[in-house]
């Protein structure tokens, strides 16, 4: 299972941070300093303090888990501002994510082809979203991700009651 190295994750994080900012700075995205009002160029950098998790692998863990078994849950954490993403199926679609870059690249077109998670991954501040406010902003994100496999019958997977390969990423972001 891979997705889970440092080395994987890091490379998936600066190939995404290239394509955000340059998402942001091509809609010409503005950070709003609180205090004056002042409009700032909205850059996002990884973030690298990881005491600002709030258990992100056991998330994605029982994300996985529960995808494993084709329960219904809720996909988002209570703790963490994300964006999160999911894929499933009966076979092996790991070679789909083998490579960091094209990997940020498709979680980026995915998150960026759905207008919630789009607005959130560039930081809509113009105050009319449903979803997020200008208090809102973030200056760091984290992007993580991780594959499973479980074996299990061919009965099963008819039945609905297991999924082989999960796949799961989330996109979090803080102040």
């Amino acid at each position: 299972m891979w997705g889970q190295s440092k080395t994987y994750l890091d490379s998936v994080n600066y190939y995404f941070g290239i394509l955000l900012n340059h998402e942001r700075d091509s809609i010409n995205q503005y950070r709003i300093k609180h205090k004056t009002g002042e409009k700032i160029l909205n850059r996002a950098t990884e973030e690298k303090d990881e005491s600002k998790f709030v258990n992100p692998w056991k998330h994605i863990d029982y994300c996985i888990e529960e995808s494993h078994q084709y329960k219904q849950f809720n996909a988002h954490s209570t703790t963490n501002k994300e964006n999160m993403m999911f894929q499933w199926g009966p076979t092996d679609a790991s070679y789909w994510w083998d490579n960091p870059e094209i990997s940020a690249q498709r979680l980026f077109r995915d998150w960026k082809d759905s207008p919630g998670h789009y607005k959130f991954m560039i930081q809509d501040t113009d105050g009319k979203s449903k979803y997020f406010h200008p208090s809102d902003d973030y200056k760091t994100y984290k992007v993580l991700m991780k594959m499973s496999y479980r074996r299990c019958t061919i009965e099963e997977i008819k039945q609905k009651k297991k999924v082989p390969w999960v796949m799961v990423a989330s996109f979090t972001a803080w102040d």
